[in-house]
């Protein structure tokens, strides 16, 4: 699917038997708080992880719930992507942090 604010292309990786499961962010640009959102699935436990363009690890945290709230606001403004990983898979998103 391509993305409408950075106007790429944006994939998701996962096992065939989780196809269902997928995670929204927003808002995208992103100020000081980014929500991650899971539909599909009624137990999203796994560790979600915040990388900057040069693949360094920002932020990391455990994730149990379907709706996450990521503190964002210590980020220097540029592209990231968050990805969520548990034994099922992995899904992968970009943000721009304004």
């Amino acid at each position: 699917m391509t993305d409408p604010v950075l106007g790429c292309e944006q994939y998701v990786v996962s096992v065939p038997e989780h196809r269902d499961a997928s995670m929204k962010i927003y808002p995208n640009p992103a100020g000081n708080t980014l929500h991650v959102e899971f539909e599909g699935t009624d137990d999203p436990q796994g560790t979600l992880t915040v990388t900057d363009i040069t693949g360094v690890v920002v932020l990391t945290r455990e994730c149990h719930e379907r709706v996450t709230q990521l503190d964002v606001s210590n980020l220097s403004p540029g592209l990231y992507v968050v990805s969520f990983r548990n034994e099922k898979g992995v899904i992968v998103r970009k943000f721009v942090k304004m």
